[in-house]
């Protein structure tokens, strides 16, 4: 895409100097907000779950963190044993879920419209080749 703007610029008269500058202010402030979404959708949750994981398979598993009571408004520590089962270990990882769960969703919707789209067959011509030459040597 960058290129295809620079060469658009460049046809529209534009120095390649200042075209490369359009380019870096265009485009900078777009791969910074990709970069941004993918920490926050992908690398986060992954470190999340890496985190939990550990101290999941651990022997000797750290105590869980106090958590505020919102009925006493104290600070309480949980039960280790519940803390650890599985199904709080499942529900702190929900985001690594969400993401299985959309790759998930985009493999089957591949795979369904793959199933379903016919394509137009490729047809090479052979001859223009020919022609091309032909007329080259006339």
């Amino acid at each position: 895409m960058m290129r295809d703007t620079y060469n658009y610029f460049l046809e529209q008269g534009f120095s390649p100097e200042d075209s490369c500058t359009y380019i870096f202010l265009i485009y900078t402030p777009f791969l910074l907000f990709i970069s941004w979404v993918l920490e926050v959708i992908i690398d986060r949750p992954s470190k999340e779950f890496a985190g939990e994981f550990d101290r999941q398979i651990r022997r000797q598993q750290p105590n869980p963190m106090p958590v505020k009571n919102e009925e006493t408004g104290e600070m309480e520590r949980p039960d280790k044993k519940e803390f650890y089962s599985c199904s709080a270990f499942s529900g702190r990882i929900w985001p690594i879920w969400v993401f299985i769960g959309w790759l998930l969703f985009v493999l089957v919707s591949i795979e369904v419209f793959s199933a379903n789209h016919t394509y137009k067959p490729i047809v090479i011509n052979h001859n223009e080749k020919v022609e091309h030459e032909e007329q080259a040597s006339k």
